[in-house]
């Protein structure tokens, strides 16, 4: 990423940091930009952050024009400021007398051989440091760690130098907007550096150097003009060195400008110790000098400059270190068309990407945010699938060879593998690695050559079984057993784990992120486990609003009335209403939506009716009950088989239902000598419904995406004896023989009086000897609670919420147990 693009980032980062109020950036803006992080066009993580940061500084400058256009000047050294430096250095260099005072000039003149000793400690120490480090420490140190420390502190010098001179520029304004403004520069001014310091090293690096180079031809050029007004003689006067030593440093000296100039002049001193003219002798130094510090700083200039303009194209920037909340990349692979974008839609709870049975339908990377909390955030990558894992393996493990690039520009097979591989190594954390549960002989050397690959990689890898249609609870565990026993001696395996992609289920969501925690690297595990515990507590919030909705939906059902039996119209068409509401509601909070919760809702009304309106006030509760509870069965066929059947299984079962409670007598209660209420059967039946309509969407997945007109109704799959609906059907009766004895007294109090509803009560205690958690935690005494209105809102919502948890909890356990027989029974 280009260096401007990442101060860009910072700029952002830093504005966000300081304006907590929106005052600068508002939060509403804020909130629209991010939707670029996420999505096919996303892009690498770096590369969507920059697109967000073009579009919130679009916002500021509006506010502020000045912000931007300061950040950037300070982004890098510039040009100009580095051309200030070099005059500055050639104007100390001419201030030097390098010729001396008078007209003579000195062989071994102090300033030029400054020069030299300066340039040779400081040169060599850049060259030869390494070696010595290496010497001290038993250990080889890289150039830029040894000259790290040097090039640090001077770059700090010169933004020292440079924030000094940009603070005289900034408004002076009591704006508020202004001073956010201005505090956001200062925090870009504090950080911005610890991000580009390999960057302003170089540049540094680079202005010191043609400084060098500036001071020395400088010092040469005034010397060789104070030479064309004056004669200078040369001397060699010494108080420690004789002659001859003198002579003997001066051929060591000028031994490689000897070879450009020839020997050295004579050295034969008159009586005033003159050798002669000074000319051949600075001659010698100016070739000394270009030898030793013009052509090495020259050479130096050209790698920083590459250095340079190489991050100025290609500066690192670490996400994490810019990232509001730190963020794990979890990212899926797997052989192409496995189910890496099926397994992400149940993943999300939402239809992302394209899905087709073909090969590479995913060619680019995708990421989504599956959590995203002020704390933490997991963001889901959805890479293009291997293809050739033996090409790929060669392409990347043999860079050297060139032909094996231009083979993955002229195969685009190739070119897909490339960037699903290179993907994964620049941006996850952790690899999740589908594995086709049923794999042949020739799956399985595809995925040990695919394996060769993601040991290239080097990240920590968690197996997800797919491909699990059909397949009991004691299957899976001996599948899963065999797949261990096939990773188990990849190291990067750190597990494998069930996750189909077509079914759903809150506690394989558990067990998957409990496993990220268990296989990130150190580092990464406390995010891991923010991540785990920003799950839990949605997963809480979202089991209090189901449990809303079915408290809502019996109470509202419960309460309602009819002051005659001509009004048993009117209160059918409002239970409806209620029935709709509360299943969309328990619908929108597992995450379904579009074309299946729409049909669910629209065959539920239209049953309703058709079907009650002309059945008579003696079965008009009887009839509804058995509605509901046939078209249940039959919802669970359609949801099951994958929406195949398009409702046709929900149509007969109602159908089905309703034959067969016209049978059952009187539906609906009496109270007074006129008003019909729903009585017992049909509010438990209705309670029944909704809790097999949350077991079975709670194990829907997301795979197919909506219904289309495209896809054929299956026989097959309509006809097959489903064992997760009798296992959803026998958890549902479980927990209604559980609750519904104290939550039917709940329900009565709204038509009953108190001493009535307490008999109720108290009958259910005498009966049953397992009371729900619920009842037991009571505040009241539980053989005589409270039964006003508050009190009774409150029980029912915990009633609802534990009724449900059982229910699942029946399911968890059952899984956990393949042997655990499961027993249908008709329910009442």
């Amino acid at each position: 990423m280009k260096a401007t693009q990442s101060a860009e980032i910072v700029l952002i980062n830093a504005i966000e940091s300081v304006d907590e109020k929106g005052e600068l950036l508002p939060f509403e803006q804020r909130r629209k930009a991010n939707d670029v992080l996420e999505g096919e066009d996303a892009g690498s993580p770096l590369e969507a952050l920059s697109t967000r940061a073009k579009l919130l500084l679009v916002d500021v400058s509006k506010r502020a024009p000045w912000l931007p256009e300061m950040s950037q000047r300070f982004a890098s050294i510039s040009w100009g400021f580095t051309l200030v430096v070099v005059l500055l250095a050639a104007i100390f260099g001419a201030g030097v007398q390098v010729l001396g005072s008078g007209k003579t000039f000195h062989v071994l003149s102090a300033p030029l051989l400054g020069l030299l000793v300066w340039n040779f400690f400081s040169l060599s120490l850049l060259l030869l440091g390494p070696l010595l480090l290496r010497r001290l420490q038993g250990s080889a140190a890289p150039l830029s760690e040894f000259a790290g420390g040097i090039g640090h502190r001077a770059a700090e010098a010169m933004l020292w130098i440079r924030r000094k001179l940009y603070r005289w520029w900034l408004p002076s304004t009591e704006e508020r907007t202004q001073q956010v403004a201005a505090q956001a520069l200062q925090r870009f001014w504090q950080t911005w550096p610890k991000h580009a310091s390999p960057l302003y090293q170089a540049q540094v690096g680079r202005t010191l150097h043609l400084g060098a180079i500036a001071f020395c031809l400088s010092a040469l050029f005034v010397a060789y003009g104070g030479g064309l007004t004056k004669a200078y003689l040369a001397t060699q006067e010494s108080t420690f060195l004789n002659a001859t030593q003198i002579r003997s440093v001066l051929h060591l000296l000028f031994f490689p400008s000897q070879l450009v100039l020839g020997a050295l002049p004579k050295a034969t001193a008159d009586a005033k110790g003159l050798l002669g003219p000074a000319a051949p002798w600075i001659h010698h130094y100016t070739v000394t000098l270009i030898l030793f510090v013009v052509l090495p700083r020259l050479a130096l200039v050209a790698w920083t400059w590459l250095q340079s303009a190489w991050l100025q194209a290609r500066l690192p920037l670490s996400v994490s270190a810019i990232s509001q909340s730190p963020t794990l990349n979890v990212a899926l692979a797997s052989h192409t068309n496995v189910g890496k974008t099926s397994l992400a839609r149940t993943l999300l709870r939402r239809d992302v990407g394209e899905v087709r049975d073909a090969e590479h339908v995913t060619r680019y990377r995708a990421g989504y945010y599956m959590l995203r909390t002020d704390e933490a955030r997991l963001r889901l990558w959805d890479t293009p699938g291997f293809g050739d894992a033996k090409a790929l393996y060669e392409s990347l493990s043999k860079p050297q060879r060139s032909w094996t690039w231009l083979r993955s520009l002229q195969e685009p097979k190739l070119q897909y593998d490339r960037e699903a591989a290179l993907s994964l190594q620049d941006e996850a954390d952790l690899i999740l690695y589908l594995v086709p549960a049923h794999a042949t002989e020739a799956v399985e050397q595809t995925i040990r050559d695919e394996w060769d690959v993601l040991r290239l990689l080097e990240r920590p890898v968690i197996c997800l079984l797919n491909r699990l249609e059909g397949v009991d609870l004691k299957e899976e565990k001996k599948l899963i057993q065999r797949w261990k026993d096939f990773f188990a001696k990849q190291p990067l395996c750190r597990g494998v784990l069930s996750l189909d992609a077509f079914s759903r289920s809150w506690e394989d969501e558990r067990a998957l992120l409990k496993a990220i925690e268990e296989a990130v690297d150190e580092p990464k595990r406390p995010v891991a486990r923010r991540l785990l515990e920003a799950w839990e507590a949605q997963r809480e919030q979202e089991h209090k609003a189901i449990s809303a909705a079915l408290s809502s939906t019996l109470s509202l059902l419960s309460h309602d009335s009819e002051a005659n039996k001509q009004g048993q119209k009117l209160l059918t068409e409002r239970a409806s209403r209620h029935i709709q509401k509360g299943q969309k509601q328990l619908l929108e909070q597992i995450g379904l939506e579009g074309e299946l919760q729409g049909k669910i809702l629209a065959d539920t009304e239209a049953l309703l009716k058709q079907l009650l309106p002309n059945r008579g006030e003696r079965t008009m509760g009887a009839v509804l009950g058995s509605v509901l509870t046939g078209l249940t069965t039959g919802l669970i066929t359609d949801i099951l088989a994958g929406g195949f059947t398009f409702g046709g299984g929900m149509v007969l079962g109602a159908i089905a239902g309703a034959l067969g409670g016209a049978a059952l007598g009187e539906g609906y209660r009496q109270i007074g000598k006129r008003t019909i209420v729903w009585d017992e059967k049909f509010l438990q039946a209705t309670t029944f419904q909704m809790t097999l309509l949350y077991l079975t969407a709670m194990s829907f997945g997301r795979a197919r995406g909506a219904f289309t007109e495209d896809v054929l109704p299956s026989e097959e799959k309509t006809n097959e004896q489903n064992t997760h609906h009798q296992l959803f059907t026998q958890a549902a009766k479980f927990a209604l023989e559980k609750h519904w004895p104290y939550l039917w007294p709940l329900l009565a109090v709204a038509h009953e009086d108190k001493e009535k509803t307490t008999t109720l009560w108290q009958d259910a205690m005498h009966k049953h000897k397992l009371l729900p958690a619920w009842v037991t935690s009571l505040d009241e005494s539980p053989q005589t609670p409270a039964f006003d209105k508050a009190s009774v809102r409150e029980k029912l919502e915990q009633a609802c919420a534990e009724l449900l948890h059982d229910a699942q909890q029946f399911v968890n356990e059952a899984r956990l147990q393949p042997n655990l027989p499961v027993v249908i029974e008709k329910s009442a």
